[in-house]
C-alpha cells in the first residue's frame, strides 16, 4: 500500500495535468486574457458558477474551479509584485487619450467586428457569434 506522501503526489499529479490540458484545449480554441487584471472580476464571476456546479455533482467543473483559481492566484500576486511602468506624469502624457482613441478597435480576427473592451475585445481574439460558431460542434461533442 502507498504511503499518504505518494498518494498526494499521485493526485496532484493528475490533477494538474487534467487542468493543463483543458487550458491548453482553451488556448488553442482562442481563450486568452486570463492574466489581464481587467479579466479578473469576470474570473471572480466565473469561478463562483463553476463552484456552484461542482457542489451540486458535476464533478467535471472541478478542474475549471480549479483553473479559475490558478488565475486569481496569479492575478494577486502579480498585484503584490513590484513592475516596471511608467515613472513620471510625463511618460504617462497621452496615455488615456490613446486609449479612448482605440476603444472601439478590437476587430474580430473572423469577421472583422469591432467590439468593445467591454465585451472581451482586449481578452478574446473572435468575437461570440465566430466563438459559437467554430466551437457549437467541437463543445457538443466534449460534454458527450
Amino acid at each position: 500500500m502507498r504511503n499518504e506522501r505518494q498518494q498526494i503526489q499521485s493526485l496532484v499529479k493528475d490533477f494538474s495535468s487534467r487542468m493543463r490540458e483543458k487550458l491548453l484545449k482553451k488556448l488553442g480554441r482562442g481563450w486568452r486574457g486570463w492574466e489581464n487584471d481587467a479579466f479578473k472580476r469576470k474570473l471572480e464571476d466565473d469561478i463562483l458558477i463553476h463552484l456552484r456546479l461542482a457542489l451540486q455533482g458535476d464533478a467535471s467543473q472541478w478542474v475549471d474551479v480549479a483553473n479559475y483559481a490558478a488565475f486569481l492566484d496569479y492575478q494577486s500576486r502579480q498585484a503584490t509584485t513590484p513592475h516596471d511602468g511608467p515613472d513620471s506624469d510625463e511618460e504617462t502624457a497621452g496615455i488615456d487619450e490613446e486609449l479612448a482613441d482605440t476603444e472601439d478597435n478590437y476587430p474580430c480576427e473572423d469577421c472583422g467586428a469591432p467590439r468593445t473592451k467591454a465585451q472581451g475585445g482586449t481578452i478574446f481574439t473572435v468575437c461570440d457569434d465566430c466563438w459559437d460558431k467554430h466551437h457549437a460542434a467541437t463543445d457538443t461533442e466534449a460534454k458527450l
